[in-house]
């Protein structure tokens, strides 16, 4: 019908757009829970005030209690997901690219915005800026997964950047190592692996115990860069720390902790020296007596028995050779040989 009949198009314009919406679900299958569903069956223009449900796949990249009043960035990615969910990709594709080149992003922002930046990219058919996009994705957050929900269009161009990423000569991040000294304030070690070279500067903060403002400090990108401490103050004895590797545009590509939610460390305790020990109260037990020196260790009584032995012995040699001379010597004999005639001995 046209405008003259007095009647409006925009049911014309809403069934043109329920029919998109089913066309794309054809294309990506059944990826998100329920999707085809909400498009066949849900009115086309849900109102403003009903919570949008939220699937799965999204569940990586929302916040989980977002802050009252949002940033800019905030607002354009938190409408960037909506229109995701909601199945309007370009929308989404286009919200969230704005986001990536304006930067100044916090490390939870930057990770949730590659995420569905390459997503996005992958639905719609751009291969090579889906894959550049999950490249990002991987070296501001090497442990992220892909959702195995996901059409193979998205998890192919998932696996080419780990695959990318696996031919780093390192790991990217950033590493802090605590060295606190008892009475000192000791140091912080950073450590910035970079293999892309997309670190600008290092912002590393500090304060003893849990409350007050830190203290930063902007060491050089390098190995094991030392970071000095201040004195820990009387009594403390937790040091709560952060440190983010920042871009060119501001977004935080690597961090361990944040201001919100440092890491901590507490000072060592040194070993208390052990109590001398309590001497025993004297006993009233006799004292047992002195050894006596022992009669074998006397020359007299060898002596002594010497010259008994060496009597002993010559008097049973002599009664020995006595006995022996009168009946000989038991082990000889004396053989005669006799010739007999007969029965008599010849003459």
């Amino acid at each position: 019908m046209s405008a003259r009949d007095g009647v409006s198009s925009r049911p014309v314009r809403r069934g043109r757009r329920k029919r998109r919406g089913l066309a794309i679900l054809a294309v990506i299958g059944a990826t998100v829970p329920g999707a085809a569903g909400r498009a066949q069956t849900a009115a086309p223009d849900p109102p403003s005030s009903a919570p949008a449900p939220v699937p799965t796949v999204l569940a990586p990249f929302l916040p989980a209690a977002p802050p009252a009043a949002l940033d800019s960035a905030e607002r354009d990615l938190s409408s960037a997901e909506k229109a995701y969910v909601d199945l309007d990709f370009d929308r989404a594709n286009q919200l969230v690219d704005s986001v990536v080149q304006r930067g100044h992003l916090t490390h939870a922002q930057l990770v949730r915005a590659f995420g569905l930046l390459g997503r996005t990219h992958a639905i719609l058919n751009h291969d090579e800026a889906a894959r550049a996009a999950f490249v990002k994705l991987l070296t501001y957050s090497p442990d992220e997964r892909e959702d195995r929900n996901l059409p193979p269009r998205v998890t192919m161009r998932m696996a080419e950047a780990r695959g990318i990423l696996d031919g780093y000569p390192s790991r990217p991040g950033i590493e802090v190592a605590p060295s606190l000294v008892a009475g000192d304030g000791g140091a912080l070690h950073v450590t910035t692996h970079d293999p892309t070279h997309v670190v600008q500067r290092v912002v590393v903060g500090w304060r003893w115990g849990v409350t007050g403002e830190f203290s930063t400090s902007s060491p050089v990108v390098g190995d094991e860069v030392e970071v000095p401490l201040a004195t820990a103050p009387t009594g403390a004895a937790r040091l709560d720390y952060y440190a983010d590797a920042v871009d060119d545009r501001g977004d935080v590509v690597f961090e361990v902790g944040n201001a919100d939610a440092p890491k901590t460390a507490l000072v060592p305790v040194p070993p208390s020296t052990p109590p001398a020990p309590t001497p025993a109260p004297p006993t009233s037990a006799r004292p047992s007596p002195a050894p006596g020196r022992s009669i074998l260790a006397s020359p007299v009584f060898w002596a002594i028995a010497g010259g008994v032995l060496v009597g002993v012995g010559t008097s049973a040699y002599f009664g020995l050779r006595t006995s022996h001379d009168d009946s000989g010597p038991a082990s000889s004999a004396r053989l005669t040989p006799v010739l007999l005639c007969g029965a008599d001995r010849c003459q």
